[in-house]
Parts: C-alpha cells; sequence; structure tokens
C-alpha cells in the first residue's frame, strides 16, 4: 500500500505510519469499517497524544483538521470533520451546519444495504455523515460508541441493519444502539429517527407452530417489537421536549399484523416497505433481455398471505410504460401445511386477471380452457422468503402440472433466508432465474455459478419510504 502523505505533521514512527494507512484504509473498508472508536483512538496517536485512551491530541488545531479533511475526503465521514475533532480532543469547534441523514449500523459489520442506502441517499443529492459504532471487548462482547457531541442539526438519523441471528445480525445489540439517543449532547439536534429492520427477526413466529398442549411459546414477533418501543419510549421520556419523533420499518414484513400491533399499542408507527417497485423493474428487464415480451405474464400468489404482495407486483409491472402488457393474470395458490415448511396439499384457488387502462388497474376471476392453460407463458412467482425451498419446489410441481408449457419460470423473493445453504434452497427452486432483494448479507449468492441468481438493490425503496415520513 502506498503510503498516506504526512498531512502537514511530522510522522516520526513506524507504528504511526502504519496506524495513518491503517485509519485510511478502514475508512474505506466496507465490509470491515473502521469503528468510530477505533479512528479517534488511532488518531490520537497519529496526532501525538502519549496516552490515546485519555489525552488529547498534541498537533496543532490547523494541523488536526488539515489531517482529518485528507484522511476522509471521498467518504461519508468527511461531513463530520467537527465530531471527529472534538473527539481528537480539540474543544474550540466552529458549528458544523446541516446534514440531512446521519447513517448508523447497530452492527459491528454492516449489512450491504447499509452502505446501499448511504449511495441512494447521495444520489438524490442529501448530504450524508455515516459511522460505525458497534465494536467489540477482547471477549467479544459488544462496546458501542458513538461521537459524544453533535455539531449538526441533523433531518433523519437512520439505524439500519438486519437482526438474523445467521447473519450475524442481533436484536439485543440493535435495542442497545439505539440507547446512544440518551446523550444529551447529541439527540437534541436530531429531528426524526428511523430505525429500519430490512428483515425482522421472529417475523415469522406470528402463530404457535404446535399444539397448545406442547408447551408455552414466546411468540418473538410480540416480544421483540416490545424491547425496541419500551426501550425507546424510556429514553424518549428522559429526553423530553428535545427527544426527536422516532419511526420503525421493515421491508415486507411476513405478517403485518405483528410487529405492527405491537409498536402502534406504544406510540410507534410501523410502516412495511413494499419491494414491488424494484421488483417489477427486475422482471421487466429480465423478460426484456430474454426477448420473450410477446408471451403472456402470469404472477403466482403461492398462499393466500402472498395475494396482496403479488397483486402490489403486478399492479407495478403494469404501471411500467416499456413494459407491453395489457393485463397479467395472478393465480391464488391455497396449500394445507402440516408444520413449518412442509405442505400437506395445495391447489389453484382462483385466477385473477389483472388490468390496467388510464392508470386504473381492474380485477376480474376468470376461467381459463384446457387450450388456454397449456399455451406458452411465462411464469413469476412471488413470496416473501426463500428458505429451504421446498416449498417453491411444492409450488412448482402444482403449476407445471396445470400449465405445463412455461418458456421462462422466476422466482422473486424479498428474503434470501436459505438456512439450509444457498445451493440447497437454489437446487430445491425450479425456476431458471431467482430474483432476491438485499435485505440479508448472503456472500454465496454473488457465487452462483449458473448465473440464475439476480440481487436486486432495495434501497430506493427505503429511501422513498422513509422520505415520505419525515
Amino acid at each position: 500500500m502506498a503510503e498516506r502523505p504526512q498531512f502537514g505533521i511530522e510522522l516520526l514512527t513506524e507504528q504511526q505510519r502504519l496506524a495513518t494507512n491503517g485509519v485510511y484504509t478502514g475508512l474505506r473498508d466496507r465490509e470491515d469499517p473502521i469503528t468510530w472508536r477505533t479512528m479517534a483512538i488511532q488518531m490520537r496517536s497519529i496526532l501525538g497524544s502519549s496516552n490515546p485512551e485519555r489525552v488529547p491530541a498534541t498537533a496543532s488545531l490547523q494541523e488536526a483538521t488539515t489531517f482529518v479533511e485528507e484522511m476522509t475526503r471521498g467518504t461519508y465521514m468527511e461531513n463530520l470533520t467537527p465530531e471527529i475533532l472534538y473527539a481528537l480532543g480539540y474543544k474550540e469547534i466552529e458549528d458544523g451546519g446541516h446534514l440531512d441523514t446521519l447513517i448508523i449500523s447497530p452492527r459491528h459489520a454492516p449489512d450491504e444495504l447499509f452502505w446501499k442506502l448511504a449511495d441512494q441517499l447521495s444520489e438524490e443529492g442529501q448530504q450524508i455523515g455515516v459511522f460505525i459504532p458497534v465494536g467489540h471487548y477482547a471477549d467479544h462482547e459488544p462496546r458501542i460508541l458513538s461521537p459524544r457531541k453533535l455539531f449538526h442539526d441533523v433531518d433523519n438519523v437512520v439505524l439500519i441493519g438486519s437482526t438474523q441471528y445467521m447473519y450475524g445480525g442481533s436484536v439485543s445489540v440493535f435495542v442497545e444502539t439505539l440507547n446512544l439517543l440518551r446523550n444529551e449532547e447529541f439527540a437534541p439536534r436530531v429531528k426524526n429517527v428511523s430505525v429500519v429492520i430490512p428483515m425482522f427477526a421472529g417475523s415469522r413466529g406470528h402463530k404457535l407452530g404446535q399444539a397448545p398442549e406442547i408447551g408455552y411459546e414466546v411468540l418473538q414477533s410480540k416480544s421483540i417489537p416490545a424491547r425496541f418501543s419500551l426501550d425507546v419510549k424510556d429514553v424518549l421520556d428522559e429526553l423530553g421536549e428535545n427527544a426527536p419523533n422516532v419511526q420503525f420499518f421493515s421491508v415486507d414484513i411476513h405478517n403485518e399484523e405483528y410487529p405492527n400491533d405491537e409498536f402502534v399499542r406504544r406510540g410507534f408507527e410501523f410502516t412495511s416497505i413494499g419491494p414491488e417497485d424494484s421488483f417489477a423493474h427486475a422482471v421487466v428487464r429480465e423478460i426484456k433481455e430474454q426477448k420473450l415480451q410477446e408471451l403472456p405474464l402470469r404472477l403466482i400468489a403461492v398462499d393466500r398471505g402472498a395475494v396482496k404482495r403479488t397483486e402490489k407486483l403486478a399492479i407495478e409491472i403494469l404501471k411500467l410504460q416499456s413494459n407491453g402488457y395489457n393485463f397479467i393474470d395472478v393465480v391464488e395458490v391455497k396449500k394445507v401445511r402440516n408444520t413449518a415448511g412442509q405442505v400437506e396439499s395445495a391447489s389453484v384457488e382462483k385466477i385473477v386477471r389483472m388490468s390496467a387502462e388510464s392508470d386504473v388497474v381492474t380485477k376480474t376471476v376468470i376461467e381459463m380452457s384446457s387450450e388456454e392453460l397449456a399455451a406458452a407463458f411465462i411464469r413469476v412467482t412471488d413470496d416473501d422468503m426463500l428458505d429451504s425451498g421446498r416449498s417453491a419446489k411444492t409450488d412448482d410441481v402444482l403449476i407445471d402440472q396445470l400449465m405445463p408449457n412455461p418458456k421462462l419460470k422466476m422466482t422473486v423473493v424479498s428474503h434470501p433466508v436459505m438456512s439450509e445453504g444457498v445451493r440447497s434452497a437454489l437446487d430445491n427452486t425450479g425456476s431458471d432465474v431467482i430474483i432476491v432483494g438485499n435485505t440479508l448479507t448472503n456472500p454465496e449468492l454473488y457465487k452462483d455459478s449458473r448465473g440464475r441468481v439476480r440481487v436486486v438493490d432495495l434501497s430506493s425503496d427505503i429511501s422513498k419510504a422513509i422520505n415520505q415520513k419525515k
């Protein structure tokens, strides 16, 4: 690695030179970014502190300012120069002015979506700041530390990260990160707080999964929102009139009743963000690339819970002026499950034709002749998550029996859970193309050797939702 410039100060030791390179690299490493605490301590050491955990930097304010500006140039940290200088021990700091959005990761290793949202908001012309507060002690217990003093007025602080344990998420760490708002030198300058949990841990646990005699089950879809909302309510009560407005968001929640009811009951608004706009563009793009625009399009609602989501996807496709479709058929599947993930039986309940004319969408239940059912078509199966893929395999067999001539099979899912592994899930999914959202960071998705997976960035859907609620 090339040696960093001297920034107007004399870096005398090899240790200081390495520390400079480490900070510079860490500020640009999206997979393992430097935390706020590590950055501040290493910068103090570079700038002359004999004991960087206790003693402030000794370089002049002008030298330190030049150093910080050069180190952070071209990163989302460059908008936080006043906050960094204060962390280095310089007290005479000018006010920082205004930031549109300050994005905070409640995870040590941020989700891909964390950086994608920062990029999206920046492209929209917003002034963005970003920092990583979650580090670890030697025994791997989390250590959460943010700027002591905020020098900017911030329209919206966004905490974004999934809470799925198998992908490195933690409900406890997320909740503890929200406690940064207890800082009375930070929170009063924040107008809004958007808590975005792309995939909400426990959202599948909306009903008992076995006979009640087996035991008393704690429903995470109730207990997790309670932990979030009670802790935040306590923080807001502490801040009083200086408290920001706090709202909660997720993406395509499995069952909107929970956690929505739990948040609303405690005075918070909860929004399940629909990813249909981004998925509609991805579906149409795939059809065009394969030059199949002349074939009819049928969307499969894999169970009753998926009907609303699938109809929304159909509407978004119909909205696209270049889609070439006058109508889209939505096939509604009825399933009976013995246990979670195991389908006992499935059948087609009805077929709804959705048509668009003058921006008005109409729905008509139709009957198809055997000739129509056997005609060539494009099939899109829509669901909120792909886990083992066994349900998708059942869907595939059922629909193939009824409509045996698909020229292109696509599966669209918001959350690539894939708890038994990516290969297993893909093997069980008989689709030619699998379109997934980036709500969970799974590097294996990008190593699909057969080229079937399309990972769709949902940051624009999230940006739209939080900006509407500010």
